[in-house]
């Protein structure tokens, strides 16, 4: 506010985008949705709460993303969910405590699991991934551990081991083939990945299954 005038910065999320964020972040979010049931306007912070300078800095980043060029539209995204974060996490400090909210991080995580389960057979270095989705190395991997209980290259091991179990089972392609279209150039390194998930070898594996 500046001379008796004052700025309007609205930021809109669609109820099916809240309906979604909550999947992840219900204890922050499900309040809202149920909220769409009541056809009223509700207000979450007390009437005239100033936006402080951190929350104004978000504000004109949002006005600001198209100098960003090719990347405006993730660093919109990445600011508006910020932006959302923060909001969240101090209206719920008058009520009871939660563990705060970090929307915009959360959503990198999920986009790193997504192109490591999509680009299993080559996948990115961690360097490479942290940039694929707008952060450092050392975030994403903190971020990722906490979000889904494992490392990054576990997840791939894990998503390739589930993946393996599926050829083996459901093809009669050759041990090496399977391992190849799981991004193991060597078949012996694809039965060790193998034996060290389940055991046994993948011909094991294939024989039992089907004895």
């Amino acid at each position: 506010m500046c001379d008796g005038s004052f700025e309007l910065f609205n930021i809109v999320l669609t109820e099916p985008v809240v309906r979604q964020l909550a999947e992840r972040h219900p204890d922050a979010l499900n309040v809202f949705c149920r909220d769409f049931e009541r056809n009223e306007s509700i207000a979450y912070t007390p009437e005239g709460t100033q936006a402080d300078r951190k929350l104004l800095n978000l504000f004109r980043a949002v006005e600001e993303c198209n100098e960003m060029g090719n990347y405006a539209a993730k660093y919109l995204d990445t600011m508006i969910l910020d932006t959302l974060s923060m909001m969240i996490n101090r209206a719920s400090e008058s009520d009871e405590q939660h563990t705060p909210v970090n929307l915009a991080l959360s959503e990198k995580v999920h986009a790193a699991r997504d192109i490591m389960t999509t680009q299993y057979q080559d996948p990115p270095s961690l360097h490479a991934l942290a940039l694929m989705v707008g952060t450092n190395e050392c975030t994403l991997k903190s971020a990722f551990k906490q979000e889904f209980g494992e490392t990054v290259f576990q997840c791939l091991f894990d998503h390739r081991m589930s993946l393996a179990t599926k050829y083996l089972l459901e093809t009669s392609w050759p041990i090496a083939e399977v391992g190849l279209l799981l991004g193991y150039e060597y078949q012996s390194h694809f039965c060790t990945a193998f034996r060290r998930k389940y055991g046994m070898s993948p011909t094991e594996f294939r024989d039992g299954k089907r004895a």
